[in-house]
Formats: structure tokens, sequence, C-alpha cells
């Protein structure tokens, strides 16, 4: 951390953002839409939800 990973964590140099970024973070908000469908969490005993 704080530029001591090198370019394992963060990207090939300190402040260099990786080049497919956005789509990194589609993919990221992609999978956070669709856990709780694939995790059925709608229907469980325990949701206290609707």
């Amino acid at each position: 951390v704080w530029g001591k990973t090198g370019s394992k964590i963060y990207g090939p140099r300190t402040g260099k953002d990786y080049k497919d970024n956005q789509l990194r973070f589609s993919l990221l908000c992609q999978a956070a839409l669709e856990a709780p469908r694939v995790l059925s969490l709608n229907n469980s005993k325990h949701f206290s939800g609707p």
C-alpha cells in the first residue's frame, strides 16, 4: 500500500490507473446488481423485507 506493492494491486505505477478501469467498474456494478438474484436473498426464512 502507498506505493509499496509495485504493480500488483493498484496499477502499473503509483498514481496511474489501469487502462480498462471503466470496464472493471462496470463489471463490479453488474455483479453487485446480480448477486441478490443469484443468491436468492428474497426467499429466505430470515428475510424481513416486504
